[in-house]
């Protein structure tokens, strides 16, 4: 039985288990400091909260990410203060059942906490449970890492991903990825280049876009050694489409990896295919213009051709312009091709009528470019053409020419097509700009041509009337002398007939000064408003039985009246002139004379053609021959007098040159076309009458001589021809006084006004014209009638003698007739 303890001994074990306490307590005290230590010295926070939410315990790194002093926080309800209000509500929830033991405790979450100033951090949370000794949940301790930053990376990462694939599928350039030249991804843009959809390409070697080894090798050469030397690569190169279409390539690859190309490489690819065609339209523009501004007419032509043709890798071509006809030219053809087309017919010139229904007719019809990979059926000898390529050139929506292109290797397209019709459309105004220049040009030589012709024909005209004033001085005498002489004999003297005879010759000689006189444009004719439909229809009654049977003569009247003021006599030796001409020029049997007549109303344009004429209503006589037609160095000189081509014997030269003169005296135009071996046209405008008046009858009646009594004054410096009229007016009855001196004619005129009855005056006298001799007789006395006499002037016609007052006009050399019937015809009126 053990001894019961004293109370020095319970005493002294009380001192000691205090002893044992107070080591405990201290050692619970170093615990909880060391453990506080631990828990600051941690790099994330530490949070306790009790069952009623509040901080009981918070470390130094808490204290940090919040903003708050430790005091300030310990104490204070977790979820009130240091939660985002809407989150409050769920966290609170949840606490509670974990509190409560209802649910597991959540291990990890993530949720945002307050700081001090407001600022939002997002904390990664570890949580435990706090036991009493019983094991009962008293609370919860959770430790927490702020991954705001790193939150913010990654969302940042997230969008940085999010743009890269947008830019990947929206960018206008085409973006992939190779590895080993395998294709590991790429972009709708590139997709949309080849026109293969995206699982045809992923998986599949690069070489699936090359159009040929030799191109996918070189890129792959390329493009690695660029990056080994700078780390990227920039290659121009071509990729071949799913439809086959190659198209034109600028490729840029940088590797993923700088440091290993191994890991793959990025590269975009731009389709530059326009860039390269522009590039090559506007060389082939340059050289084309060069062309047009450095080369001869046919060399111009043959060199824009050339140039067209190596553009579009092409055999054979055409480059032609549409002539004011309407035909096409086509002076490239002159050359190789020209040497190599067998075709029997061939020509350069093309009319409308020949263009068929070819795939270049149509283009210049439409105004549409157009190609075709054929096949064509040619004719026998012509070129083989496997493919067509042809653009019209167009100005304000009319063809003016044509550029087409043959036998391309591998055919043509619709690229091609654009191509050729933007070229077309540059050239077109730079080619009508040429063609106006070259028609102006035309038209200048064409002008001095006929200013040249004008003064030749002024100067010849001259000359003609000069000889024929001296030739009439001694014609009429001739004439007057031989009439006097058989009015002095009896009618059945056997001298009549020679003199007879001899006038004849005379009245002949008088014909052709008329000629002469009619080339010059100064004879006096007799105009009068005339329907010519009958007048041409007499006139090839007439030639019918002149010409040779084999000619079929062929009539036009388009217009049923043709009326002018014209000369019937003059009218109808113009139409037999012309028709004369014309079945002279024809010598094979078929030939065929066309002569037809209309009604025609030229404006400023239409007359540029036919000089000295201005605009109005017309009357077009045109007579064609299927002859042999005119070189073109005779055309001008076929209106000369005595120019002709025909032989000796066969022809004076004078029927066009009176042609020329009587429509001159018209007031009309006469124009000539001919091609060698295609015939002649002659066409003859003469202004239309707008009303009609009564035609005149060509007949003459025969009466006798007119005679009188009263007192005639003559002036003429031709001594002779004054004795011989002298004689012919007193043998009429008349009281002659001559003089032979203007000066001494108006001084006796002026002595002794009222003596003299009439007054006959020459025109061409020296010191004194007769129209200021008439004057000044008209200004002594102004009743004096006065009758003008000439063989040619410039300056005197019937309307000039009219308008000065004269009462007639008589044309040497003159039959005694004539002198007797204007004389009593002043006299009587």
């Amino acid at each position: 039985m053990s001894k019961k303890p004293t109370y020095e001994d319970l005493e002294q074990r009380v001192k000691v288990l205090e002893a044992e306490r107070e080591r405990l307590r201290q050692s619970v005290k170093a615990l909880r400091k060391r453990q506080g230590e631990y828990l600051d010295i941690a790099g994330v926070m530490f949070v306790a909260l009790d069952k009623e939410q509040n901080v009981v315990m918070i470390n130094k790194k808490g204290c940090a990410i919040l903003g708050y002093e430790e005091h300030e926080i310990v104490g204070k309800n977790w979820f009130e203060n240091f939660v985002q209000p809407e989150s409050v509500g769920e966290l609170r929830r949840v606490f509670e059942q974990v509190i409560s033991g209802s649910i597991e405790e959540v291990e990890y979450h993530e949720n945002p906490v307050l700081t001090k100033d407001g600022e939002e951090r997002i904390i990664a949370w570890h949580n435990s449970v706090i036991t009493d000794a019983l094991g009962d949940i008293v609370g919860t301790l959770s430790s927490g890492q702020d991954i705001t930053e790193e939150k913010r990376a990654r969302a940042a990462l997230c969008d940085s991903e999010k743009r890269l694939k947008s830019i990947f599928r929206v960018a206008p350039t085409g973006i992939g990825v190779v590895k080993d030249r395998i294709l590991l991804d790429v972009n709708p843009r590139i997709c949309e280049m080849t026109g293969y959809a995206e699982d045809e390409l992923v998986g599949q070697s690069a070489r699936i876009l090359y159009p040929s080894e030799e191109e996918f090798e070189f890129v792959g050469k390329e493009k690695y050694r660029q990056i080994e030397q700078r780390g990227t690569g920039v290659v121009e190169t071509r990729w071949r489409k799913k439809d086959g279409v190659v198209i034109d390539i600028l490729l840029a690859s940088t590797p993923i990896d700088n440091n290993d190309p191994s890991k793959g490489i990025t590269f975009t690819a731009l389709d530059i295919t326009d860039r390269k065609q522009a590039e090559i339209e506007l060389s082939i523009r340059n050289r084309i213009l060069e062309a047009f501004l450095t080369k001869a007419e046919n060399d111009m032509y043959h060199e824009v051709l050339q140039v067209v043709l190596r553009a579009f890798d092409s055999e054979c071509g055409v480059f032609g312009y549409i002539d004011k006809k309407g035909n096409l030219v086509c002076p490239t053809m002159i050359g190789q091709i020209w040497k190599q087309c067998r075709v029997a017919d061939k020509d350069i010139v093309f009319p409308e009528h020949t263009w068929g229904k070819t795939i270049w007719g149509e283009a210049l019809r439409t105004g549409k470019s157009n190609y075709s990979n054929g096949p064509f059926d040619m004719p026998e000898g012509h070129i083989a053409i496997k493919n067509c390529l042809t653009a019209p050139l167009v100005v304000r929506e009319k063809s003016i020419g044509l550029l087409t292109v043959s036998n391309k290797k591998g055919g043509y397209h619709e690229r091609d097509r654009r191509l050729l019709e933007r070229i077309s459309d540059s050239i077109a105004p730079v080619l009508q700009a040429r063609l106006e220049r070259r028609q102006i040009e035309y038209d200048k030589k064409q002008l001095e041509s006929r200013l040249r012709r004008v003064q030749r024909m002024e100067a010849i005209g001259t000359l003609a009337g000069g000889i024929a004033h001296d030739f009439n001085n001694i014609l009429t005498p001739i004439l007057v002398q031989t009439e006097l002489a058989k009015l002095s004999i009896a009618d059945d003297d056997p001298v009549q007939t020679s003199l007879d005879e001899v006038l004849k010759a005379g009245l002949r000689a008088k014909d052709l000064v008329q000629q002469i006189l009619a080339f010059s444009r100064e004879s006096e004719q007799q105009f009068t408003s005339i329907d010519l439909v009958p007048i041409v229809k007499e006139s090839l009654k007439l030639l019918r039985s002149t010409i040779p049977k084999s000619i079929e003569i062929r009539k036009n009247f388009k217009s049923p009246r043709c009326i002018v003021k014209a000369d019937p006599g003059k009218m109808q030796e113009v139409i037999m002139n012309l028709c004369t001409n014309a079945a002279q020029a024809m010598k094979e049997p078929g030939s065929v004379l066309n002569v037809s007549l209309e009604s025609v109303a030229l404006n400023e344009n239409d007359t540029r053609s036919f000089p000295d004429i201005r605009p109005g209503p017309y009357v077009m006589l045109a007579v064609s021959d299927t002859g042999s037609g005119i070189e073109p160095e005779l055309l001008e000189k076929i209106f000369d007098p005595f120019f002709t081509t025909k032989p000796p014997g066969e022809g004076t030269g004078m029927g066009l040159a009176v042609v020329h003169g009587i429509v001159k005296s018209h007031a009309g135009a006469i124009t000539v076309e001919s091609e060698p071996g295609k015939g002649t046209t002659f066409r003859v405008l003469l202004p239309k009458v707008n009303h009609e008046e009564a035609l005149v009858e060509n007949g003459h009646d025969r009466y006798a001589l007119p005679t009188g009594k009263e007192r005639i004054l003559f002036v003429d410096d031709e001594v002779s021809l004054v004795r011989l009229v002298e004689q012919m007016l007193k043998l009429l009855g008349y009281q002659v006084e001559t003089r032979t001196s203007p000066i001494e004619a108006l001084a006796a005129f002026q002595h002794h006004p009222d003596q003299y009855d009439l007054v006959m005056t020459d025109m061409t006298m020296p010191n004194m014209t007769g129209d200021v001799l008439a004057k000044e007789f008209m200004r002594v006395r102004a009743d004096i009638p006065v009758i003008i006499c000439t063989g040619f002037s410039h300056q005197m016609d019937q309307e000039k003698a009219s308008a000065l007052g004269i009462r007639a006009f008589v044309m040497k050399p003159f039959a005694i007739k004539e002198v007797a019937e204007a004389i009593r015809k002043v006299l009587d009126t």
